[in-house]
């Protein structure tokens, strides 16, 4: 996915829908982007609450730089726990247990991310459970015709277009993406983000 227009926003367009991703409340999803021939900066990031989760529940979102800038969807599979890719900017978090709607966080200072570098979104959900977000970023993102939208408890994404790193503990984002294993892959972060300049 290339984030070509300032003042827009992006989400995977692979997804569409909504579901309980808290069913997966630990697990680090991720999607990719390639930032195209010009630097660019993300300076927000969103998310969509359609109901409300159990009381101290966030969502941690942010920014990871994929190592393999040849090859970025070699399969990370072939050796097992593969490094696939370094944190870029921890955005921190956002509630999911105040108010329905959309949720956003805004950089004090824009992330630059290079020309020509494939990169990640990512998100981990923290704290407790029981609410639903839409897949595939927020409700101003809107939902890609090119998605797949499934039961809530049951969606996959196509292979390739997300990676999953398992039982994140709370707190900062791990340094580095490590990916788990393939039967746990291809699930959406439902995390989007607005290109600012």
């Amino acid at each position: 996915m290339y984030p070509g227009n300032v003042g827009a926003f992006y989400m995977n367009p692979f997804a569409n829908g909504e579901r309980n991703i808290a069913s997966g409340a630990g697990n680090l999803y991720s999607h990719p982007f390639f930032s195209g021939p010009t630097p660019i900066t993300i300076g927000r990031f969103d998310t969509f609450v359609v109901s409300l989760y159990a009381a101290g529940a966030t969502i941690r979102a942010g920014l990871y730089t994929i190592n393999n800038q040849q090859l970025p969807f070699f399969n990370p599979y072939n050796t097992a726990n593969r490094n696939y890719a370094t944190l870029l900017y921890d955005a921190g978090t956002m509630p999911l247990d105040d108010v329905t709607g959309l949720h956003t966080i805004t950089p004090p200072v824009g992330i630059i991310i290079p020309a020509n570098t494939f990169f990640l979104v990512a998100g981990v959900e923290q704290g407790g459970g029981g609410g639903t977000r839409t897949v595939a970023g927020s409700s101003t993102s809107g939902w890609s015709p090119m998605g797949m939208s499934n039961s809530s408890s049951g969606y996959i994404g196509t292979e390739g277009y997300g990676y999953i790193m398992q039982s994140v503990p709370a707190g900062p984002l791990p340094v580095n993406f490590v990916v788990s294993s393939p039967a746990s892959t291809n699930i959406d972060d439902g995390i989007g983000i607005m290109r600012t300049s």
